[in-house]
């Protein structure tokens, strides 16, 4: 096996990926943790120190066979109505482990693992980022991560004293049903020292920073030693304090741009200092031009920066990373696989938001794990 991606089958970056891979003249498949234990096995041998997944009635390559892992997603598993509930919790935490087994041994059998399970630990922890970041010499704004109300009123006060306004965004993605089914998001936002003294602050910590006032905001796509960066600009309405608040991309404006000499050194810094080979970085460029870490996302979703701009060539350059096996990987830009060509193999558009299979179907080189 080529390229093995841990994903849900249903995951349009996984598919795309995939594809692309196969069109590339690649061998491809998908490990879905979420058909364990239901539709698949996996055993690990000592005597070999290799670990095989195996759907039923059938036999996939030994992880030893694998050239590059994907960590894309890992789902959990799920179980059907027979296992009691008394005992999914266990068998739930049995799973996790086994599954986190997969892809620690996968750093000992895979030229390239996308991205080290365990460094990737520490690397979406949003305060090791800014941490690391301002090490290698990024600038990042004034932050502070709290659940004590007096500390962040007084940030929020000397912000105030600068002229500046106070941001707030979560640790972690967050989400909530209604009573009416409509889902509601925690998103980067606003906040004022009378929403900090009106608020059960103790119970969530979150994190706040200054606002910086932005010419324009950059995606930066890291492959290996190669990068892909975006500009973003800053546009009316929702999108103003952050692009991810606009419900429709296809509204944002994503044109290619350089990136600073010594902006790409520390990019790399930071990616050694991490011990990851993927992610992608945000930055704002301030109204004087200096280059504005934010954060970095080793998990998130890049492809649709190609569905904005066709021109950008964002599929290409991340099969090719992941085919090349080499954390050192320096992309030749020449265009093979496009997402255009993608969606007109699948015959939906990859922003439709539908769950999207893989052209060949779902259960063709896919491992059901």
């Amino acid at each position: 096996m080529d390229v093995l991606i841990v994903a849900p089958t249903y995951d349009p970056h996984a598919n795309a990926v995939r594809w692309a891979v196969e069109a590339l003249g690649y061998e491809s498949a998908i490990v879905d943790y979420g058909f364990s234990p239901t539709r698949s096995t996996m055993t690990y041998r000592t005597e070999d120190d290799d670990l095989v997944i195996r759907p039923f009635a059938s036999s996939t390559d030994p992880l030893s066979e694998t050239g590059c892992l994907w960590i894309r997603r890992a789902s959990a598993a799920v179980f059907d109505d027979d296992t009691h509930p008394d005992d999914r919790r266990y068998s739930l935490a049995s799973w996790n482990a086994f599954h986190r087994s997969f892809s620690v041994q996968a750093l000992k059998h895979c030229d390239l693992v996308a991205n080290d399970p365990v460094a990737y630990t520490r690397a979406v922890l949003k305060p090791v980022q800014l941490a690391t970041a301002k090490a290698v010499g990024m600038s990042v704004p004034p932050t502070i991560a709290s659940s004590d109300a007096d500390d962040i009123v007084a940030f929020i006060a000397r912000n105030d004293a600068q002229g500046a306004r106070t941001i707030v965004k979560p640790f972690v993605h967050m989400k909530w049903a209604t009573r009416e089914g409509r889902i509601v998001n925690a998103n980067t936002s606003i906040v004022t020292a009378e929403m900090i003294t009106t608020s059960d602050i103790r119970s969530c910590p979150m994190i706040y920073q200054r606002e910086i006032l932005k010419s324009y905001e950059v995606r930066v796509l890291i492959c290996g030693m190669s990068h892909l960066a975006v500009r973003i600009d800053k546009q009316a309405g929702r999108g103003a304090l952050d692009w991810r608040l606009q419900s429709d991309p296809t509204l944002l404006r994503c044109e290619r741009i350089e990136v600073p000499g010594d902006v790409i050194a520390r990019m790399s810094a930071f990616m050694q200092e991490l011990g990851i080979v993927t992610a992608s970085l945000d930055f704002i460029v301030d109204e004087a031009g200096e280059w504005v870490f934010l954060e970095s996302n080793e998990g998130g979703n890049f492809l649709w920066l190609e569905t904005v701009n066709q021109d950008l060539p964002v599929l290409d350059l991340f099969a090719k990373f992941l085919i090349s096996r080499d954390g050192s990987f320096s992309y030749v830009e020449k265009r093979d696989v496009t997402i255009e060509h993608f969606d007109r193999a699948v015959g939906v558009s990859y922003l439709s938001g539908e769950d999207v299979s893989h052209p060949n179907g779902g259960t063709r080189a896919v491992i059901e794990a």
